[in-house]
């Protein structure tokens, strides 16, 4: 547990009631899917001007095939990757147009060290820095330990989305879209919205 800021020494847990209360809590609300991180960035993605950027979308996964879409223009393409063809990905060469890529799904797993390693070093390459723009989407509590030194030439930013508040959710199932789509969801057996909500 180096640099956690707790004792540096050998800890005892003691898993009293809360422990398993407060560990349920970590895995099931903060680090859950559903707070709309990917959806949020595929909205964006969508709304950036093709004519002037091309955008790269990654899902990568630890145990499935990693799928990447490609926006450029009106077109659409589509295709399976793997890490041995990360770098092809990557490479596009309109220099005329800048390049998004996104990477959604993204942990500090270290089998994706690699796909770290190689996007860096593509936003990096000296020429072209300021025509690219890097993003990772992910699900991890925190980036580990930062390196300012790379904080620095990276330009790297973070922005933090938290899970839905009770308010969020009240205010959202007024619009009956939404709420019709959820309802099946509800372990409540009142007919009535209010009375559910």
């Amino acid at each position: 547990m180096d640099d956690s800021g707790l004792p540096p020494k050998r800890l005892m847990l003691y898993c009293r009631p809360t422990f398993h209360m407060q560990f349920e809590f970590l895995r099931e609300k903060v680090l859950k899917e559903g707070t709309g991180k990917s959806t949020t960035a595929m909205a964006f993605a969508l709304t950036v001007d093709r004519d002037e950027w091309v955008v790269t979308w990654i899902h990568v996964d630890k145990n499935l095939s990693w799928r990447c879409v490609r926006l450029i223009g009106d077109e659409r393409k589509t295709r399976i990757i793997d890490i041995t063809e990360l770098e092809e990905v990557l490479q596009f060469d309109d220099d005329s147009k800048h390049h998004l890529v996104l990477v959604d799904g993204w942990t500090a797993a270290e089998s994706f060290t690699k796909l770290t390693i190689t996007c860096a070093e593509w936003f990096l390459q000296k020429d072209v820095v300021m025509q690219r723009r890097l993003a990772f989407i992910c699900s991890v509590a925190a980036r580990g330990k930062v390196r300012e030194d790379m904080e620095i030439v990276t330009r790297a930013m973070e922005c933090q989305v938290w899970s839905w508040t009770l308010d969020e959710y009240l205010d959202v199932t007024s619009d009956d879209t939404f709420f019709n789509d959820v309802l099946p969801y509800l372990d409540d057996s009142a007919s009535d919205r209010s009375a559910m909500v």
